[in-house]
């Protein structure tokens, strides 16, 4: 928070990377309170709604406002989500300070120049537990293809380098975090197209389906992060007190399924992409990982679930897991050949 205020006492943006589980909801908070009016970006419903309570908690009065809640836009401290303040932005006065949240997601990248063409003066803080590469150029002959890999508001270079990096070792090394043991399990893929035609791959999806029963018997609860939707669905219809949970799940059977996950009356949760981002339930004990996972990115926030609370914490995986530290302001490049 010290660093964060430094900077933007004689500089507009600031960027703090921190591990999940380090506090960033309260340092936000806590930012805010220098300021007299301030605008947080949330990049979904849920987190916004998580991180509203997080600033009551400290006291801070706040609004949500999103395309379903509606609020005070002149309020002192706004939370909101990309797309409803991009929609609104001619009728909200500028605050003095404006937090994007999950910076290294496309939420800010794709309207931040609805938001900073018209905002030209506030303050910007943003924060991620997961940074992404800068970019990624595709050098041939004849010109470069440009693959943008991460949020572009990082790619553009508006926050430079980090005045804070803290990565989820070294906030075990400090004494906060928990211990986290990842373990590669022999579960043999179940892949979507095994769904599509059981009678070839009935023997690898049973013989899946046990590998993981067996692993889910030594667990008192669990995320299983699945290869596909199909997968996820199966898993929830032979598994015992499993729910599936898609981002086509209702928003009102989402939050019905997300509390009785969080009240233990439903033991695991099959899913692909979701509770990944802000899911903070402290007695989760085991995540079970069973599609690769290529992204750094991705598999430290999947992995993270686990560094809230106390007790043993499994991350179970069965292909690759990429835990490879994300880098900041660095450009890989590759060199190909145009045919």
């Amino acid at each position: 928070m010290d660093a964060v205020l430094s900077k933007l006492s004689t500089e507009r943006f600031a960027l703090a990377v921190a591990a999940v589980a380090s506090g960033k909801s309260y340092a936000a908070a806590t930012i805010a309170k220098a300021f007299k009016r301030v605008v947080v970006i949330q990049p979904s419903i849920e987190l916004m709604k998580q991180n509203h309570n997080s600033f009551l908690k400290l006291g801070i009065e706040n609004e949500m406002i999103n395309g379903t809640i509606h609020g005070n836009w002149d309020a002192d401290v706004v939370l909101t989500t990309a797309n409803t303040l991009s929609k609104h932005i001619d009728n909200v006065t500028e605050p003095d300070l404006l937090i994007i949240d999950e910076l290294h997601l496309q939420h800010w990248g794709k309207m931040r120049r609805t938001i900073m063409n018209r905002w030209q003066n506030c303050k910007v803080f943003g924060m991620t537990a997961t940074p992404h590469y800068y970019t990624q150029q595709i050098r041939y002959k004849g010109g470069v293809m440009y693959s943008v890999t991460t949020c572009c508001a990082i790619a553009d270079g508006y926050f430079g380098e980090p005045v804070f990096d803290l990565d989820r070792q070294q906030l075990k090394e400090l004494g906060y975090g928990a211990d986290i043991e990842l373990q590669k399990v022999q579960i043999p893929r179940a892949r979507e197209f095994h769904f599509d035609s059981p009678e070839l791959y009935g023997f690898i999806i049973r013989n899946h389906l046990e590998k993981v029963r067996q692993l889910c018997d030594m667990c008192d609860n669990a995320i299983i992060y699945c290869d596909g939707v199909r997968h996820a669905q199966w898993l929830a219809e032979n598994l015992p007190q499993t729910e599936c949970l898609t981002g086509k799940t209702p928003a009102k059977l989402r939050k019905e399924m997300v509390e009785r996950f969080m009240n233990n009356t439903t033991r695991f949760i099959t899913t692909v992409g979701c509770l990944k981002l802000g899911f903070d339930k402290p007695d989760l004990h085991n995540i079970i990982i069973l599609a690769n996972v290529n992204n750094p990115s991705n598999a430290e926030q999947q992995i993270g679930r686990l560094n809230r609370g106390t007790g043993k914490k499994m991350c179970y995986y069965n292909s690759k897991l990429n835990t490879m530290k994300p880098v900041v302001g660095s450009e890989v490049w590759t060199e190909i050949k145009r045919f």
